[in-house]
């Protein structure tokens, strides 16, 4: 017991702090001079967080570098700004890192990391909290939970233009919002700002820089002000092979006086991995009518169309514009490739595709053998032809932690090659590899039938699962 005291002394004597979140971090009721310091400033800790924003003060050579992270709840005290130029993270990484709690002329950061690891990808980024632009005006007393925090405003005027900093100012009635361009690049000017111009909405994270709370846009998409500006967003998905998902395609905010009364997309997908299987509106904004949709001779493109004599509206933030159902029939990732879209007659630019990724279950080798897209297994090494080899292990809660071993055996089961042999390092657990038709010794082999067999093997429990397929190498392919 008293070694244990003595290591908990040395700790806190370290300023080191364990098990904390980000409103730990940052919730404060003691304004000090005005700037809200952190009660752990000068102390190392170690917090989790999934990133709403990168790029913040991005210039030339880390255009990337610097980032927010957020609990995944989001809530006021739930940011933090990341002063990190050694790393590039995505939006939607789920981030650990460990750093030292530090304010910078009031603009509280964790800096000097001594740790960073993404503990998974592609997570739903934390919903901006709705506030009024009064939450932001100068001398507010609700300013300082919304730092780092990622928010949005609502049917705001600009009051102020953009001054030599970029900043203009908003104000839905409660007060003056600034509006800043952190991050954009350094030479970066707002263009088209007027006077009394009306912004349906504006979505951004909030810093604290010349003694003024700001909200800065991550992009022209986080700016609504008519139906140009929508967005069209699909999720990714993580699903079991053989069942069909609901993959929601949503909107941002659709106004009354735009008139948007009809839709049209398409989409293109891996029908070797998803098969298309319809539509569904049940609790979607497209009411009355039912949507139509025609599929390409291949099973690989979907078109479908929306008409109504009243108004597709979504009065606030993102809603379910239409549900794809898809049924996951091969493992890998499932790329949904918004093609197209428009509103009424007008397209969209701001299309945000969508995934599925089929995981491989768990003690399972999967392998997949074809050529040019197809799931032939013959080839012709001699003209120098390649076959497609597809191998895949299970995730654990994020994690890969297989060994792959790829082998060429002929009819009388001797090895004629080693393919792989090494650790699957792709965050979904699929790899591949194009085979030439080579042995050990890069001699082509002969005509003839050989099996492709692969191992996995568990590095945790040391279990190993195996499957083989046939390859045969052919003088002339039909």
């Amino acid at each position: 017991m008293r070694i244990v005291f003595c290591l908990l002394a040395l700790l806190l004597t370290a300023g080191l702090a364990f098990g904390l979140t980000i409103p730990d971090i940052q919730y404060t009721t003691v304004a000090g001079d005005g700037t809200y310091p952190s009660p752990y400033v000068g102390q190392s800790v170690t917090v989790q967080g999934i990133v709403t924003g990168k790029g913040y003060g991005a210039i030339t050579t880390h255009p990337f570098a610097k980032y927010f992270i957020q609990d995944p709840g989001g809530s006021a005290w739930s940011g933090i700004y990341v002063y990190d130029w050694a790393h590039a993270p995505n939006v939607g990484d789920k981030i650990q890192v460990t750093g030292t709690v530090a304010e910078n002329a009031g603009f509280t950061r964790l800096e000097s990391l001594t740790a960073y690891s993404v503990i998974s990808t592609s997570n739903t980024v934390p919903t901006p909290v709705d506030i009024s632009t009064g939450d932001l005006a100068a001398g507010s007393a609700t300013a300082e939970q919304y730092e780092g925090v990622l928010v949005k405003i609502q049917a705001a005027n600009v009051t102020a233009l953009p001054n030599a900093n970029q900043e203009f100012y908003v104000s839905d009635g409660s007060g003056a919002c600034q509006i800043d361009n952190g991050f954009y690049n350094a030479n970066h000017t707002w263009s088209s700002i007027t006077l009394g111009q009306t912004w349906l909405e504006i979505t951004g994270v909030v810093d604290y820089a010349g003694s003024a709370y700001g909200l800065n846009p991550r992009g022209g998409t986080d700016m609504l002000q008519d139906v140009l500006s929508a967005t069209l967003i699909l999720p990714v998905l993580n699903k079991p092979k053989g069942v069909t998902a609901s993959v929601e395609l949503r909107t941002t905010r659709l106004n009354s006086t735009w008139g948007v009364h009809s839709y049209e997309f398409k989409m293109v997908f891996n029908h070797q991995l998803v098969r298309f299987e319809g539509l569904d509106t049940e609790g979607t904004l497209s009411l009355g009518p039912e949507p139509t949709y025609t599929l390409s001779a291949n099973q690989d493109t979907v078109t479908v169309a929306y008409a109504n004599t009243a108004d597709v509206l979504s009065s606030a933030g993102e809603a379910v514009l239409l549900k794809l159902l898809f049924k996951t029939v091969g493992y890998g990732n499932a790329i949904l490739d918004l093609k197209t879209f428009k509103y009424n007659n007008t397209a969209m630019t701001a299309l945000t595709d969508g995934r599925i990724d089929i995981l491989v279950p768990a003690n399972t080798a999967w392998l997949a053998i074809g050529k040019g897209g197809s799931t032939k297994n013959i080839f012709n090494p001699w003209l120098n032809e390649t076959i497609r080899i597809e191998y895949g292990c299970h995730v654990e809660n994020g994690a890969v932690n297989g060994k792959v071993i790829v082998r060429i055996y002929d009819v009388q089961g001797r090895l004629v090659a080693t393919l792989r042999n090494q650790n699957v390092t792709a965050a979904n657990g699929i790899e591949a590899l194009e085979w030439n038709g080579r042995d050990r010794n890069r001699n082509l082999l002969p005509l003839g039938v050989y099996y492709c067999h692969v191992e996995i093997i568990d590095r945790v429990t040391g279990k190993s699962a195996t499957v083989t397929q046939p390859i045969v190498v052919a003088a002339n392919l039909k």
